[in-house]
C-alpha cells in the first residue's frame, strides 16, 4: 500500500497536468509557432514575392483559438495580414483569406513602386528598384546605364511604369527603355545597340531584350517604344536566363 503523502503528491501532479492541458498552450508559444508555420506557407505559396514574416500579434478567443495579424515584409514594403490560429501545443494551424492576401500583395507592390511617381527614368537604377530586373540586366548594367544619360520623366500607364533614355550625342542610335509592372513587381528592359556601318553596309541595329524571350512578352508601352525605334523580328536578341548551379 502506498503512503498517503505519496498518493497526495501524485494527485497534485496529475491535477496540475490536467489543468495545464485544459488551459491550452500559452499565447507566447503560439506566436512563435504561428510565425514558423506562416513562413512555411508563404515560402510554399508565394515564394516569388519573397514574403518574410517579421512579426505576429495574437489574442486568445478560446482555449485553443487565437485571432490576430502578421506583419509581412514584401519587396521592401511591410503590410499586415489578418490570421486565425488553432493550436493544441502539438499542432498549429494558421489560416488566412487568399483574396485578402492578394490584396495585401497589391498594396505592398503599389507602396514599393509609388516612389517612381514624378521621377526621371534613371531613378530605376536605385538598388531597391533595380532588383526587379533579370540577372542578365544586372550583368549588363553598364550598357543600360550608358543609355540613360538623356532622359525624360517616368510615365505611369495603368499598372505599368515606363521610362526611356539614350546615350548623350547618340540618341536614336544607343537607346534604352524599361517597364515595371507594379502588380507583379517584374521589370523588363530593352537596350538598343547600333554598330557602325562596314563599307556600304547599313548600320546594324540590335535590340537586346531583358526579362523577355520574345517581343510577345513585352508590355505594351515597351513594345510600342521598340517598334517606333525600328525593332523587327530580325534584329531582336532575346533574353537567356543566366545559368545557376543547382543547390547542393
Amino acid at each position: 500500500m502506498s503512503h498517503p503523502v505519496f498518493r497526495l503528491l501524485v494527485a497534485i501532479l496529475v491535477a496540475g497536468s490536467l489543468y495545464s492541458c485544459s488551459r491550452g498552450p500559452s499565447t507566447e508559444m503560439v506566436v512563435g509557432k504561428t510565425k514558423l508555420e506562416l513562413q512555411h506557407q508563404l515560402d510554399a505559396r508565394f515564394a516569388e514575392k519573397q514574403a518574410v514574416v517579421v512579426g505576429v500579434r495574437l489574442v486568445s478567443v478560446d482555449k485553443n483559438k487565437w485571432n490576430g495579424s502578421a506583419t509581412i515584409a514584401i519587396q521592401g514594403s511591410s503590410v499586415d495580414l489578418p490570421v486565425s490560429v488553432t493550436s493544441d501545443s502539438l499542432t498549429t494551424i494558421v489560416t488566412f483569406d487568399d483574396q485578402i492576401f492578394a490584396a495585401v500583395i497589391q498594396t505592398a507592390m503599389h507602396n514599393r513602386f509609388a516612389i517612381l511617381e514624378g521621377k526621371y527614368a534613371d531613378f530605376v537604377l536605385d538598388p531597391k528598384i533595380f532588383g526587379s530586373f533579370s540577372q542578365t540586366l544586372v550583368r549588363d548594367k553598364k550598357s543600360f546605364v550608358e543609355r540613360l544619360q538623356v532622359i525624360g520623366p517616368i510615365k505611369h500607364i495603368g499598372s505599368i511604369y515606363f521610362g526611356s533614355g539614350c546615350m548623350a550625342h547618340n540618341c536614336t542610335l544607343q537607346d534604352a527603355a524599361w517597364t515595371i509592372d507594379e502588380s507583379s513587381g517584374v521589370g523588363k528592359a530593352i537596350v538598343l545597340q547600333t554598330y557602325d556601318a562596314q563599307g556600304a553596309m547599313p548600320q546594324n541595329r540590335v535590340f537586346r531584350l531583358y526579362g523577355a524571350s520574345s517581343a510577345d512578352e513585352l508590355p505594351a508601352p515597351l513594345a510600342e517604344w521598340a517598334q517606333q525605334e525600328g525593332m523587327t523580328a530580325m534584329n531582336i536578341t532575346p533574353d537567356v536566363p543566366m545559368y545557376q548551379a543547382p543547390p547542393k
